[in-house]
């Protein structure tokens, strides 16, 4: 045999020999995979089944599949009561946000579902709140399949309701003892106890300012704790709008004049609408004492009426401090300032805004507004027209 010969066969049995360990390699990382595999879906699956938070799978049509304990025990049944049913019909949805139909049809687009308030109502009437989400499994063998979680806040949504009682009822209280005060002092400064010397006239009347804020104050609370609980009664009448808002207007005259500020209105629309006067004249009167406020002397406040369908469109505009834009996202919510507002203007309680949302939307209207900051800001309402 040549050397040539030689070196070929040793050449081949090396070949042979690696792909045989290659192939035995192969096997074993394959075994060793499978194995994992396993483990990750048996404890994937223990976690699933025995998690604290309800999940579960629905079909493309929104029927339930494969719900775990935390879900059994949410609806109150066992897995043959709820296994087939429609989530979406066991659930309560508020009418002031999307309907069901709407948020199935997200569900269905492969739109996710991001922490939306609902209900779970039972058979023995107790009442459970959730924030439902769904995600969308695509790219696996559960194609058009969504993973559903119910996450219970029915504690927070208690203690909520709990704060809003204390809040109407510790408001409810002050009313009467901050109305006398007011009463008391705006006598002391009309004379009616004696002439006042010019010092005593200062101090009182920055007492009746004081009150005046406090009597506003109250008023404000007690709304959005009425509001927040569901107690307020819309009462619709036929309202004169054009009067409404030069009402308002009036009332900030003085503000107005000190600033030197231009107020341009434009009402194009008809007196009469038919509305909740009390409550829309709420939400005005705040967007237009913010125009007013935080707009720079010689600026201009606007207000235009105009109809929108059978309601009407509100547009609160200034050339004011502006929203910056980091705020933006947060500018309807509770108790919340822009940066700029607050350094501009240190008194506030950061309800206005969120109250007048609330108001609008308890209308079934919208708010929206455009803003940049130290250029101004336009707020839009729209308003449908009420029912006596």
């Amino acid at each position: 045999i040549s050397w040539g010969g030689v070196v070929l066969s040793v050449l081949v049995s090396l070949v042979v020999y690696m792909f045989l360990m290659t192939r035995i390699s192969a096997r074993r990382l394959a075994s060793k995979l499978t194995q994992t595999l396993s483990l990750s879906q048996a404890q994937f699956q223990t976690l699933y089944d025995a998690g604290p938070v309800p999940y579960v799978l629905i079909t493309e049509k929104g029927i339930i599949e494969d719900p775990n304990k935390a879900t059994l025990r949410l609806f109150k049944g066992t897995e043959k009561e709820i296994e087939g049913t429609s989530l979406f019909e066991r659930l309560v949805f508020d009418e002031s946000d999307e309907s069901k139909e709407q948020l199935q049809e997200k569900f269905r687009r492969n739109i996710p579902l991001h922490e939306v308030e609902c209900k779970v109502k039972h058979d023995d009437e107790e009442v459970r709140w959730v924030l439902l989400s769904i995600f969308p499994m695509q790219g696996t063998v559960k194609k058009g399949y969504g993973l559903a979680t119910l996450v219970d806040i029915t504690e927070r949504k208690q203690l909520e309701q709990a704060k809003g009682e204390f809040v109407s009822l510790a408001a409810h209280q002050l009313r009467t003892p901050v109305s006398s005060m007011r009463w008391y002092s705006d006598m002391l400064l009309n004379g009616d106890a004696g002439d006042l010397n010019e010092k005593q006239e200062k101090y009182v009347g920055k007492i009746a300012k004081g009150v005046r804020n406090m009597v506003d104050l109250v008023g404000t609370l007690l709304n959005v704790s009425r509001l927040e609980m569901g107690t307020l009664q819309m009462t619709y009448a036929d309202t004169d709008i054009h009067e409404l808002c030069d009402g308002i207007l009036d009332e900030l005259a003085l503000d107005v004049e000190q600033k030197k500020l231009v107020i341009d209105t434009t009402y194009n629309v008809e007196p009469r609408f038919v509305t909740d006067a009390k409550l829309l004249r709420i939400a005005v009167q705040n967007l237009l004492s913010n125009a007013v406020k935080y707009t720079p002397e010689q600026g201009t406040v606007g207000l235009h009426l105009s109809t929108h369908g059978s309601g009407i469109e509100i547009v609160v505009s200034d050339t004011g401090l502006g929203i910056p834009a980091a705020d933006q996202e947060k500018i309807f919510s509770k108790m919340f300032r822009a940066e700029n507002a607050r350094k501009q203007i240190a008194n506030g309680n950061g309800l206005g805004l969120y109250m007048t949302k609330a108001i609008i939307e308890e209308f079934g209207g919208s708010i929206s507004f455009v803003s940049e900051e130290n250029k101004g800001t336009t707020f839009t309402l729209v308003v449908p027209q009420g029912r006596e």
